[in-house]
């Protein structure tokens, strides 16, 4: 796997299974996060986004992470995908989730929200949303105004009631979470859901690192922290204005290998599989250029 900002000239004779390019357009009005995956790896495949679950306080019971999208099909050789979020809308979501094999039921509210800004002397709350069970589901209160908001920075708020037990969420499969889409589209999933405890107000900052899984999944599909260990992780904290990462990509063998990329990018990205094992002359190539 090599990680550049521009390939040299030795590394870009490497011959590469997958490419992935992750840019976050700083200034762009549309403030996407884009993935364009090439697939080089012989055969065609499928790929899904999944984002890191958020931080949640108090401790969320159940939190997982979703298939937010998911691209399949793609030819290899010539096959290119490619999938974009919005970076500044988020919603937060309250409702049910049921899920057993091919069987799935959602039903879902939907709440845009602000994340909080600014520090202690400036502080901007972010949005609180006030869920409400009635009919058996969960759905959000009308909102209050900004004097009722009190998301810390970098989050936003989901209160609950009294209205049901922590016995009658799991059961009926209750879920809070958050995601990006104002509609209910059976191509856009959930960033992260979990099971509500009653009278409970969750401070939840979302996150900006997301997953390439290479694997068939569908939309919405849970994953815990646990299975996207191994997942190719891309961190947008780096706020750099465009990161072009290339690797060898097999699914089958593990082979755990840092590298720090130019002085002037200054970060670390966690390179998981290998196709191969690079020869001796590939790691050279690959090297020209970086500290």
């Amino acid at each position: 796997m090599t990680v550049t900002r521009q390939v040299s000239p030795a590394a870009s004779a490497t011959t590469i299974s997958s490419t992935v390019n992750s840019t976050t357009r700083e200034g762009d009005p549309a403030e996407t996060y884009s993935f364009t995956i090439v697939n080089q790896s012989g055969v065609s495949q499928s790929y899904a986004i999944f984002c890191k679950e958020p931080a949640v306080h108090p401790p969320a019971h159940g939190l997982v992470s979703h298939a937010v999208l998911v691209a399949h099909g793609v030819a290899s050789g010539s096959g290119t995908a490619f999938l974009a979020l919005p970076r500044t809308e988020l919603y937060a979501l309250c409702g049910t989730n049921y899920m057993d094999g091919s069987v799935q039921v959602r039903v879902l509210d939907r709440r845009q929200v602000s994340l909080g800004t600014g520090s202690s002397d400036t502080l901007r709350h972010g949005t609180t949303c006030v869920t409400q069970v009635t009919s058996a589901t969960p759905s959000f209160d009308l909102w209050g105004g900004a004097a009722d908001d009190r998301g810390e920075v970098g989050a936003f708020c989901i209160e609950t009631g009294a209205d049901f037990t922590y016995e009658q969420a799991a059961a009926k499969n209750f879920i809070l979470g958050l995601g990006l889409s104002s509609s209910g589209h059976e191509l856009v999933g959930l960033y992260a859901s979990f099971t509500p405890v009653p009278r409970t107000t969750y401070q939840i900052w979302p996150s900006k690192t997301f997953y390439v899984v290479p694997e068939r999944t569908e939309v919405n599909a849970p994953r815990t922290a646990t299975d996207l260990r191994t997942a190719y992780e891309i961190d947008f904290t780096m706020r750099l204005p465009h990161v072009q990462l290339q690797k060898y990509v097999s699914f089958s063998i593990s082979y755990d290998w840092t590298e720090r990329v130019k002085p002037e990018v200054g970060c670390q990205v966690r390179l998981i599989w290998v196709e191969r094992m690079p020869s001796q002359a590939e790691k050279a190539s690959d090297s020209n250029g970086y500290a």
